[in-house]
């Protein structure tokens, strides 16, 4: 790729456009103009890493191969988000077709291509050990080389070990006062703090480590979507609470019928008698005796009337229907004289 094709950034506009922390550019800028300045085995880019714009410094270390015979591995450090106190990430840079030695089983992962630090130096926040870390990978290196080319072309390397340069920007470092004056500053600091610019120094060191540390806390806790789940617990705790207090009432009302049932119960067990014959109770006949005439003889004309319609649908002969209703006709009449007789009225 020619180095025009690369877009290009002034370390203060490229702080602008990066995710880090307000309480933590100064300090990145500083460490970057520092280190990387006037480092010639350097390149410092401003990236994207899942949806965060973050600075990957790539280091390009010769390595011997043989005698008289050196080989370049790029090495790309992406600095995290919080710091200096998270580590940075280590990768060996995906370039050509290539496999890591056995050498390096646990120290290199093979499928993204990060280095585990542990096997090397592990990182450590206030020394910020970068330059160390990169002097042992080197050294390491020299005595067994990580890298052998593959014939497969099917291995895949991905993730951020492949650094899409048409997608980045290459970091400019122009201005060499500014790296000085930070030089001097170091050197000066202890001198130029009185009692009071001490304290305020102090101050502003503890509100960035509160900031830091509340950062932290809610990259870890996830606070306000936790928030937002105990919203929605609570909505959910109401609604159960009105169920539950409508489900008691429900329960009283129920208690009350039960009761009542258990009322008409007892009722109904101390009253045993059929409702015929509560019917009784109510309905009184003067004359039994009438009465029952009075239903042999409706029973009489509902035969004659069956009689009837059997003649009529031919289930009857004539003969037969003629002696019954005679016969018939002469009880009625027998019954009417008794009713007469028993002195009972229409």
């Amino acid at each position: 790729m020619n180095k025009s094709n690369i877009q290009t950034l002034n370390i203060e506009k490229a702080l602008s456009k990066s995710s880090y922390p307000v309480y933590t550019k100064n300090f990145i800028e500083e460490y970057l103009i520092k280190n990387y300045s006037n480092n010639k085995e350097t390149k410092v880019y401003l990236t994207s890493v899942s949806q965060q714009n973050l600075f990957v410094i790539e280091y390009i270390l010769p390595i011997c191969i043989e005698k008289n015979r050196i080989s370049n591995i790029n090495i790309l450090i992406y600095l995290p988000i919080l710091f200096p106190n998270y580590p940075p990430e280590f990768y060996i840079s995906k370039k050509g077709n290539f496999s890591i030695s056995d050498e390096y089983e646990k120290s290199i992962n093979k499928k993204n291509l990060r280095i585990n630090l542990d096997y090397f130096v592990p990182f450590n926040p206030i020394s910020k050990n970068v330059e160390e870390i990169i002097n042992c990978i080197r050294d390491k290196f020299n005595k067994d080389f990580p890298i052998y080319k593959a014939n497969d072309n099917n291995i895949e390397q991905t993730g951020k070990c492949v650094l899409d340069k048409n997608k980045c920007f290459l970091i400019l470092f122009k201005n060499n006062n500014l790296i000085n004056n930070i030089i001097n500053n170091e050197n000066k600091i202890k001198d130029s703090f009185n009692d009071k610019q001490f304290m305020n120094f102090m101050r502003k060191q503890t509100k960035d480590i509160l900031r830091e540390k509340y950062i932290i806390f809610k990259e870890e806790f996830n606070i306000e979507s936790n928030l937002d789940k105990l919203k929605k617990c609570r909505k959910t705790i109401n609604k159960k609470s009105i169920i539950t207090k409508n489900n008691n009432e429900l329960e009283k009302e129920k208690e009350k019928l039960i009761k009542l049932k258990n009322n008409l119960n007892d009722i109904l067990r101390k009253n045993e008698k059929s409702i015929f014959d509560q019917v009784r109770n109510y309905i009184k006949i003067e004359n039994k005796k009438v009465f029952e005439l009075i239903i042999i003889k409706k029973a009489m004309l509902d035969y004659l009337i069956f009689l009837k319609k059997g003649f009529q649908k031919n289930i009857v002969s004539f003969e037969e229907m003629k002696n019954k209703t005679r016969k018939l006709s002469r009880e009625i009449f027998n019954i009417n004289y008794t009713i007469n007789k028993l002195n009972y009225i229409k």
